[in-house]
């Protein structure tokens, strides 16, 4: 049986907690761009290429990731420009520092889909830790 999701999924979290890891760099650089903006607003247009400059991530793959991570969590929402040479428009649901990522429908299936995933691999010895990597 393949659970494998068709997006990325983050990582296993307990969603009372606020959004960790690449994730929570790309929010704090978003946020900052929404807020630096004269008059600060929720919706601007900012390139991979300025993501990855400004938060200091060495990878478009973890920057897709931690975009995909906070549009599943319902922070974000990104309106795509194609063909576009000066990035896309996103559009921050929330304005909070640290915010807590929402569950809902999609988080939930992402997160059987991992541990699932997880079972597969593991099998019989599968430990807390390795559901949690």
């Amino acid at each position: 049986m393949n659970l494998t999701p068709n997006q990325p999924s983050p990582k296993a979290m307990n969603c009372n907690q606020p959004i960790r890891g690449s994730a929570r760099t790309v929010w704090l650089y978003l946020r900052g761009v929404a807020l630096g903006t004269n008059p600060p607003t929720l919706r601007f247009q900012v390139s991979r290429r300025e993501i990855k400059e400004g938060t200091g991530i060495g990878s478009y793959n973890t920057i897709d990731e931690a975009v995909a991570a906070l549009e599943s969590f319902g922070l974000l929402r990104r309106h795509l420009e194609p063909g576009s040479n000066d990035g896309h428009q996103y559009e921050l649901l929330s304005l909070e520092e640290s915010p807590a990522p929402a569950v809902t429908v999609t988080t939930i299936i992402s997160s059987l889909r991992q541990l699932a995933d997880c079972v597969e691999r593991h099998g019989p010895t599968l430990t807390g830790e390795q559901i949690i990597q």
